[in-house]
């Protein structure tokens, strides 16, 4: 039986987060994991306010793909 695969992308607004970007990627993964997905990888992206094509710089966008 095939498994989803997810790449995970954790956006952190600069000055706005209560909680460190590793505690989201710590939560996503396990609830990835959980739904039987399979974590092909990950990338933080910190950013003043999302940009509104992709959420994320394109740079990062470019280094996630």
């Amino acid at each position: 039986m095939p498994h989803d695969r997810a790449f995970l992308v954790i956006v952190r607004r600069k000055n706005y987060e209560k909680r460190s970007p590793e505690d989201y990627l710590t939560e996503l993964s396990e609830l990835t994991r959980s739904a039987g997905g399979i974590i092909t990888g990950h990338i933080i992206a910190t950013v003043e306010r999302p940009t509104p094509n992709y959420f994320i710089s394109s740079g990062k966008l470019l280094e996630a793909g």
